[in-house]
């Protein structure tokens, strides 16, 4: 019962959030959700820090649940900020630095369930670009330098981020995660 009220504590303002700026905005930009989003993710965040201060003895699984639960719901929220204020190539970036945040988030928390949140997003980044190789969209100028243009940040932004995550990571322990953050930094590399 306590977990389910964990997910609930953390879903419940997420889903609110997403269903009023989809009702407000028709999926247009705006600073003001995405600042709502900022705020939602340092209330979830500082709950999970609480949690985390449980002394050790005391800590159960319900607990580091718990703590996964609500910084789950911190990267989120942030994903949700990006999103709001983000359009085309800058929401691919942006998701990327998020990922590469939240494995340090994951490493320097000892969060275990965070780990799955960094595969997510990266998930998330590589199905964009399949989806638009050329990032910014299928009418917009990528530059006339061949190296030096969106593409080199379009691409090299989420390289570096996936390959410093895969380095966070592999601090605590190589495992999927890291594997899979490596991966997908020598992907949109090459």
């Amino acid at each position: 019962a306590a977990s389910f009220y964990a997910l609930a504590a953390v879903v419940t303002p997420l889903a609110v959030l997403v269903m009023t700026y989809l009702r407000v905005t028709q999926f247009d930009t705006s600073y003001a959700f995405a600042g709502i989003a900022v705020t939602l993710a340092g209330v979830l965040y500082l709950v999970a820090d609480r949690f985390d201060n449980v002394p050790a003895d005391q800590k159960s699984d319900l607990t580091r649940f718990c703590i996964g639960a609500f910084a789950a719901g911190c990267s989120a929220a942030m994903a949700l900020a990006f999103t709001f204020a983000l359009s085309r190539g800058y929401l691919t970036v942006a998701f990327a630095v998020a990922a590469a945040t939240t494995a340090l988030f994951a490493v320097i928390d000892k969060i275990a369930s965070l780990r799955y949140v960094v595969v997510a997003l990266g998930l998330i980044v590589l199905a964009r670009l399949a989806w638009d190789p050329r990032i910014m969209g299928s009418n917009a100028d990528v530059g006339s330098w061949p190296i030096l243009n969106w593409l080199l940040v379009g691409y090299g932004a989420p390289a570096a981020a996936f390959l410093g995550a895969g380095h966070i990571l592999r601090r605590e322990k190589d495992d999927l995660a890291s594997r899979l953050c490596d991966a997908l930094g020598v992907l949109f590399a090459f």
